[in-house]
């Protein structure tokens, strides 16, 4: 795997912004995993199938946080001993407590100095037609909320060519108008690579 600085370099040699750079790399992520996974899921439209598509996102985004110098560590075993971990770590599979008063998880937490708190990173891809949008909803609801997700920051990256019309765009004028002293954002996989460069 290439060091910051080589990637950098690639990027000046190439005469490429990081923000060109970064949706290079989603685009081939796009060419060569997403599309043929598509055609996969119109062979076997099952849950599975669904469920691979979403760890790989997970997998893209836990590299690039991975690559601005987190460390990764499920929260089970983090919360164990957190001063035996470095200052930057993301946790995954993190707990919270639902609007519904259940057992949440979220994909990832980032926490680390310059920060300005801890940040909430929730993943949601959908390749095919389905449910998954109709629990954006439910999903806004949890973020907006202190007594459900606790971190003033949420990060919602959501991608796949699967998501109804409007779904997406709702969402987003949702996260818009969250309450005061919520800041959720939404991102797809390349604005969020862009976004961990600010990191």
């Amino acid at each position: 795997m290439r060091t910051i600085q080589e990637r950098t370099g690639i990027a000046r040699i190439l005469n490429l912004s990081p923000q060109i750079l970064a949706f290079a790399c989603w685009l081939i992520f796009t060419l060569v995993y997403m599309v043929p996974m598509s055609v996969a899921a119109a062979d076997n439209p099952s849950g599975a199938t669904a469920k691979k598509n979403g760890q790989t996102l997970e997998m893209l985004i836990e590299t690039a946080l991975v690559n601005r110098g987190f460390k990764p560590v499920q929260y089970s075993i983090w919360s164990q001993k957190p001063q035996t971990y470095p200052a930057r770590v993301v946790l995954k599979n993190v707990p919270y407590k639902t609007i519904y008063e259940k057992k949440g998880r979220t994909e990832f937490v980032l926490k680390g100095p310059n920060l300005g708190g801890d940040i909430r990173i929730e993943a949601k891809w959908q390749q095919a037609s389905g449910s998954l949008d109709e629990r954006l909803p439910y999903l806004y609801l949890n973020a907006s909320r202190f007594d459900t997700m606790p971190e003033a920051h949420v990060v919602i990256v959501i991608d796949g060519s699967g998501w109804r019309d409007g779904a997406i765009k709702w969402l987003r004028n949702a996260a818009q108008n969250a309450p005061q002293g919520k800041h959720i954002e939404v991102m797809d996989l390349g604005q969020f690579l862009a976004w961990t460069n600010r990191l």
